[in-house]
């Protein structure tokens, strides 16, 4: 894992990963209301639909959309609740597993904003899963 300043969604990275809940509203689309998810859901608004459709097949587990370049990072089950420590640790296994040696993700530091979660405490977890392929980005150092 590389950790780097700037703005995820100008890396050069092959994907950015959109940090996921599994709720999904009346409407068929899943929330997204916040944070990495909201600006996801500005740049792609058919993405809550596919999300959605997504989680009610497969569960809160991570997905990749090539086709816009963004994988999911599933961090809460709810959306009013605080990340959760070990989803995140789940989503990095699988997320490890599913993307091409040959690319890369950049991705914020997934659970720590809307999540409530201390950087610290995530990248503890992280560090040991994620490799090279995977780009932390804060807006800050």
């Amino acid at each position: 894992m590389i950790e780097q300043v700037g703005n995820m969604w100008y890396s050069c990275c092959d994907y950015v990963a959109v940090t996921t809940n599994n709720q999904i509203k009346r409407n068929g689309c899943l929330v997204m209301g916040a944070g990495v998810a909201k600006q996801a859901a500005l740049r792609f608004p058919e993405l809550p639909r596919l999300l959605a459709e997504h989680v009610s097949k497969n569960g809160n587990v991570p997905a990749v959309f090539d086709k816009m370049g963004i994988v999911t990072f599933p961090t809460k089950y709810n959306w009013r609740n605080p990340s959760d420590i070990e989803l995140i640790r789940e989503s990095a296994q699988t997320l490890v597993n599913i993307i091409p040696a040959d690319k890369t993700v950049a991705m914020s530091r997934p659970g720590c904003g809307n999540g409530n979660l201390e950087w610290s405490d995530v990248k503890t977890i992280l560090e040991p899963i994620l490799d090279d392929r995977f780009i932390i980005y804060s807006l800050k150092p």
